[in-house]
């Protein structure tokens, strides 16, 4: 996935404007589609809508969408069938397949609905993804979005993600506001309990088996959450009640009237999942020892010794261990810019004033690196690189920010840094692949670790393909059990 300039937005500071402007009017009570009744909102529906239309973009910019055609037609036609169902089914609902390895599904207010590749390849059939689905449409109906959003208007928050060093970083990095910042909110214990409700609700009236679908949570409890990824995992935003497993084992044998019919969908959710990537992308960039190589753009970029590297579609983020610097590689579509006109129009756009640097060639490509003195709340300033480079006339600039706590203690190296950036022309780089989810016929019963053992490609632990199958490893498979395996030569972190 191409690296995409993300652009800074204000969504949202006219909808809390015309919200706190009529405060004591109509938008102060609303009564909520799902339980019929009136509270406190600042927002109506029309402009719930617009926040979700508005902060749609930033997500997509900022974790890209998984480019597999049918995967998202699957995801779309399940997901449009629930919302069907659902309190709200005039909504225009959107379905989304977010291009990232992390176990995780969310909405934004107005219908916006989005699950990671990563939950798509640990389910095991259709009622799980109904079940996930439904959740994240309970979200949306019960207006849960809106209400945080209203919570942290009214206190004065903002939504704003920021910045590890400072909002000034974040304002000249043109780093998003309410689309993450909606993203990263977390809900309550409450909300949650009310959206497993309704998933389970969703799911068994669009003719969904919710006793197999709920099984997932077993899934969620099992799966440990890895440190430091940029995109929030389920358990880091779905904060669940101690219960979740028995709760909604208990809502999905309640659900289910005496009758038959329900789907489960094994197979056939198997067959769309054949073939997705699993884990991380090397052809959207990988690290391999301080050098950060992307083989789909064709470059690499090394980075300090030790700092910790997070990659995703929108920027490329290297930041020292104790958060005391940060450098930031984003790439702007441009047309008729040189790297000279870029650097000026970012110091035009901030008030900055450019203190030092000029035009210079890095490895063959017009660049332009310059220090900018950036104004800062209260009067301040601070001081920051800007690196613009072009590798041909009229193509797109790779643009690096380069901010510290005391510039002049990091300033070599991160010049350094930024006089790395170079074509990549390591071949294996160049030609490695993603590894993806295979599944497999068992010919003959045996255990899930015995099938495992007789291929090998397989770079994950045995641990991890049992959790695939919500399975142990010491689980007896029967013959033509459908096997989801993980296939591929990529050992990622090498």
């Amino acid at each position: 996935m191409p690296l995409r300039l993300h652009m800074s937005n204000r969504t949202g500071r006219w909808i809390a404007a015309a919200a706190l402007a009529g405060l004591a009017g109509a938008l102060a009570c609303a009564v909520n589609p799902v339980t019929g009744r009136r509270e406190f909102s600042l927002m109506s529906e029309s402009q719930e809508i617009a926040l979700g239309q508005e902060s749609d973009p930033q997500i997509v910019a900022m974790y890209g969408v998984y480019s597999d055609a049918a995967v998202s037609a699957y995801v779309d036609s399940l997901g449009q069938r629930l919302a069907r169902v659902s309190h709200r089914p005039n909504l225009k609902y959107t379905f989304r397949v977010v291009d990232s390895p992390v176990i995780n599904a969310f909405a934004l207010p107005g219908g916006f609905v989005y699950i990671t590749r990563g939950i798509l390849a640990h389910m095991n059939n259709e009622a799980e993804l109904a079940i996930v689905l439904g959740h994240e449409i309970g979200h949306v109906t019960a207006r849960h979005g809106a209400e945080q959003y209203s919570r942290q208007q009214l206190a004065g928050l903002g939504l704003g993600v920021g910045s590890i060093l400072s909002p000034t970083v974040a304002r000249v990095g043109q780093l998003a506001e309410t689309g993450l910042g909606l993203l990263f909110l977390k809900y309550g214990r409450d909300d949650e309990t009310q959206a497993d409700e309704l998933g389970v609700q969703y799911a068994t009236k669009a003719g969904y088996d919710p006793e197999r679908g709920v099984k997932f949570f077993e899934v969620l409890d099992r799966q440990q959450q890895e440190s430091g990824e940029t995109l929030p995992g389920w358990l880091s935003t779905h904060p669940a009640p101690a219960d979740r497993v028995t709760h909604t084992q208990q809502l999905a044998a309640a659900a289910k009237t005496a009758g038959t019919g329900y789907t489960v969908g094994e197979s056939a959710h198997k067959s769309r999942i054949d073939g997705i990537v699993f884990g991380d992308d090397p052809r959207q960039g990988f690290v391999e020892g301080s050098v950060f190589k992307h083989p789909g753009l064709v470059f690499e970029w090394h980075v300090p010794d030790g700092w910790k590297v997070q990659n995703t579609p929108a920027a490329v983020v290297a930041t020292e261990p104790n958060g005391a610097a940060q450098l930031r590689l984003t790439m702007a579509e441009v047309k008729g810019m040189t790297p000279a006109t870029l650097v000026r129009q970012v110091a035009e756009k901030n008030n900055a004033t450019i203190l030092e640097g000029g035009e210079e060639s890095i490895h063959g490509y017009a660049a332009y690196v310059a220090v900018l003195q950036v104004p800062t709340e209260g009067g301040a300033s601070q001081r920051i690189l800007l690196a613009a480079i072009q590798r041909e006339a009229s193509g797109p600039i790779f643009r690096i920010l380069g901010a510290a706590n005391g510039l002049s203690t990091w300033q070599s190296r991160l010049y350094s840094s930024i006089r790395s950036f170079g074509p990549l022309r390591d071949q294996k780089a160049l030609a490695i692949q993603p590894n993806r989810v295979r599944v497999i016929a068992v010919p003959k019963g045996e255990t899930l670790q015995d099938a495992v053992g007789g291929f090998k490609d397989v770079p994950v632990r045995i641990g991890m393909v049992a959790l695939l199958n919500n399975l142990l490893p010491n689980s007896p498979l029967a013959p033509g059990f459908r096997l989801k395996v993980v296939r591929g030569t990529y050992q990622e972190g090498s």
